[in-house]
Formats: C-alpha cells, structure tokens, sequence
C-alpha cells in the first residue's frame, strides 16, 4: 500500500533516482513489519505515540511523525512532555485518528511564529525576535554602534575646556561605552 503522500513524494522532480529508491525500498521494508495487531480496512497499523520534550527536538518528531504516517503507521493514543506535548495537542486536534495528520501539522509549524515561545523580558523578546526576522539587523547595529563611538572620539575635539582635567576626562568618555561592552 503507498500512501497518496509518498506518491507526490515519490513524483517530486528535486529528488535524485536513487534517493526515490532509497525511499521505496524503506517504504516496502517497513510496511511489511508488523508493529501492531490493530489494523484498519486500509492496512494501517495502530500504535501508542509517545513524544518527548527538548525544544527543537519537537520539530524533529513532526517530521518523525510524519513519516510513519507515510509507511502506513497510524496513532491509537497519544501522550507527550514539554514539545512533545505540543505535538500531541496537535495529534489530538487534528482531524480523526483515522486520517494522517503529518501534512497538516507541518504546515502548522512551518507557519508558526516560534517567537511566542521566547522566555524573558519583553525588549529582549523584541531585540531577538528582530534579529531572527531582518537580516540586515546586525549590519544596521554595527553601523549605529560605529557612528555613536566615532562620536564620541570625536567630541573631546569638537567641545572646548577650560582646564587640562576636563580634556582628559573628555579623551576618557568614548572609554565608557567599551568598558560597559566589556562587562557585558
């Protein structure tokens, strides 16, 4: 039995031969095991989906998941910790036990603002949600950070002072910014 998604998978031109193959051959390795003794009328096998959490590795068992709901492998009950209990709301909200949910979920996930899950304060939400979304964030901070330090090298130039301690002090103020940078 070849699912309707291995079949576009299969169709799919960016594949080389062999890797088409490769996944044939997995496809007709796997579907003759048994895993389960609960089957359907289209040959799916049933069995308990348990996900572990660890961030990424969520992502991870999307796609595991999704492959096995390719080789026929259908999920009875689901349970999950941390982001494997967000996959398996997920499991669990989609659709009927019966049907696979793997596209439908990495489509959710490929769509999904991963910024929602950020820890923190809000400006360092905001300054690490910028800097994943414009690419160009580093090179306008550089140029921001450069212009603010020639700035101040330039502004014991530019200020005059009336006594020779003042000056030193003014040839000191650009030393601030590296210092707090330093700590940092």
């Amino acid at each position: 039995m070849k699912t309707e998604i291995l079949q576009k998978i299969l169709e799919d031109e960016t594949l080389s031969q062999e890797s088409k193959e490769k996944l044939n051959a997995l496809h007709e390795n796997i579907s003759k095991k048994e895993f389960s003794d609960i089957l359907d009328a289209e040959g799916n096998q049933y069995i308990e989906f348990v996900q572990e959490g660890g961030g990424v590795w969520g992502s991870a068992l999307v796609g595991y998941m999704y492959a096995l709901e390719i080789f026929g492998i259908r999920f009875l009950k689901v349970a999950g910790t941390s982001a494997g209990a967000i996959n398996t709301m997920l499991i669990a909200a989609c659709k009927t036990k019966e049907k696979a949910k793997g596209e439908v979920i990495k489509d959710i996930l490929f769509n999904w603002d991963f910024s929602d899950f950020m820890d923190g304060k809000s400006y360092v939400r905001t300054t690490i949600h910028a800097m994943l979304n414009n690419k160009n964030f580093i090179k306008i901070n550089v140029i921001i950070i450069a212009a603010v330090m020639l700035i101040l090298v330039a502004l014991p130039f530019i200020i005059s002072s009336e006594t020779i301690l003042n000056a030193k002090l003014l040839f000191l103020v650009p030393l601030i910014p590296i210092i707090i940078g330093f700590f940092f």
